[in-house]
């Protein structure tokens, strides 16, 4: 469809032309080099004819031998006669004809197959130059054709600034009404799972599935929305970053990363309620005070345990949630943030620095997690 109506929208504007309705574009020196063109093609192809049917005269002459039937005329011309058209047919005619072909009708061939691209190249000039002249007549429709050109350039620059503008105030508007970020909700009975990944990997690597995973390959998991995962690589081994590999708890494999968004680690309602209740020496009940998370706090600093942690070598001590820890080293012995050497106890140790916050004072009886 396509190019039927490329072709009706040229032969329209050919035959408009004829006519003498809409003016035809004049290039009068190609217009010389295209008839030059045409002669040259015109007298090749002759001379290609004229050789072609030479070389097949040449061959029925040579296919009549006279002189190879026996005349019965002892001695003379005749004999003579019979000598030399044997050595014309045998040696000159056969030479002739191979230095014809040769220097004569092989590169005739080889020219009029080469003239084949210019004839195509003039064709299709013809073609766009209507395509040039329909397409000028609707510029000439435009409101700004008549002015000049930096003039154009200055509205173009204009009306690309007020889009601008207009696409920032649109994308502001659309930042200030998206929706916050939502975790889903859990599956049944994978808290036990999300706090083995979390005590192993920590909160910061822990990911939800958003929508269900359908494995395809091998090495590909299938998950159901809500399952939550850890990260190990945001890549695949061919450096693909919309694979991810990720760790269930038991199994290992790769699944879309567009299918996963970081899992808020929210404490759990009876640890919450656990550490709201007073103190029951405490004569009264003082305000809840709030905690900043810290994931890095200057040293020896008193701060409480916002989530539980399981020791997994002799380098690291376990936490309870809401448990005091003093900070001895905000980082470990390679200057990495993400660890500090902690007391807990009298027993000294390494954790996550993200599973700790600072408390706002000296210890105080009554505060909670925060929500």
């Amino acid at each position: 469809m396509h190019t039927l109506s490329k072709k009706t929208t040229r032969l329209s504007q050919l035959l408009k032309q004829e006519a003498g309705l809409v003016p035809r574009t004049e290039d009068k020196e190609f217009d010389d080099l295209e008839e030059s063109f045409h002669w040259v093609s015109l007298c090749v192809t002759e001379l290609k004819s004229n050789v072609a049917a030479y070389l097949d005269n040449l061959e029925a002459f040579l296919r009549f031998r006279p002189q190879e039937y026996d005349l019965d005329i002892p001695g003379g011309p005749v004999v003579q006669y019979c000598y030399l058209a044997r050595d014309l047919q045998l040696q000159a005619f056969p030479d002739f004809k191979q230095r014809l072909e040769a220097l004569v009708w092989q590169p005739l061939c080889s020219l009029a197959k080469a003239l084949a691209g210019p004839q195509n190249l003039i064709k299709k000039r013809l073609d766009k130059l209507l395509d040039f002249e329909r397409v000028e007549e609707k510029l000439l429709e435009l409101p700004h054709h008549h002015i000049s050109d930096p003039a154009f350039r200055k509205v173009v620059e204009d009306a690309l600034d007020q889009t601008g503008h207009q696409l920032h105030s649109i994308q502001e508007n659309f930042e200030k009404v998206l929706p916050p970020p939502t975790t889903q909700p859990l599956l049944p009975g994978a808290e036990h799972q999300v706090q083995a990944l979390l005590s192993r990997y920590g909160p910061g690597k822990l990911y939800q599935v958003t929508s269900n995973i359908s494995g395809a390959g091998t090495l590909d998991l299938t998950l159901p929305r809500g399952h939550v995962v850890a990260l190990l690589q945001d890549k695949d081994t061919k450096g693909n970053s919309s694979r991810w590999l990720v760790d269930t708890g038991g199994h290992r494999g790769y699944v879309p990363a567009g299918k996963l968004e970081l899992y808020h680690v929210v404490p759990r309602e009876e640890e919450l309620r656990g550490q709201a209740k007073p103190h029951r020496d405490s004569p009264r009940q003082t305000p809840e005070p709030s905690l900043a998370p810290v994931p890095s706090v200057p040293a020896v600093t008193q701060v409480v345990a916002v989530y539980p942690f399981v020791a997994r070598s002799s380098h690291e001590v376990s936490l309870q949630a809401g448990q005091q820890v003093t900070v001895l080293e905000a980082q470990d012995k390679k200057g990495n943030p993400e660890w500090s050497l902690v007391e807990v106890n009298g027993q000294r140790g390494y954790v996550p620095s993200s599973f700790l916050a600072r408390a706002p004072g000296p210890a105080l009886w009554g505060w909670s997690l925060p929500s």
